[in-house]
């Protein structure tokens, strides 16, 4: 399944409420961020090493 959202004025995500119920995400679960090759995000759950890939396109081929 795949999910759009967008970062808003200050800087936050929303993650969509299916990903959220998907995923099993809760108020409060903390994640790690790293940045990988080719402008992919890296997202970790820290609470149980689930993982999953965010890819942000390149602005250039935007």
């Amino acid at each position: 399944m795949r999910w759009l959202t967008k970062v808003d004025r200050r800087g936050r995500v929303t993650l969509p409420k299916t990903m959220r119920d998907e995923l099993g995400i809760k108020p409060g679960d903390g994640f790690d961020f790293g940045i990988a090759e080719k402008g992919r995000v890296v997202v970790t759950r820290r609470s149980d090493g689930l993982s999953f890939l965010l890819v942000v396109p390149d602005r250039e081929a935007a």
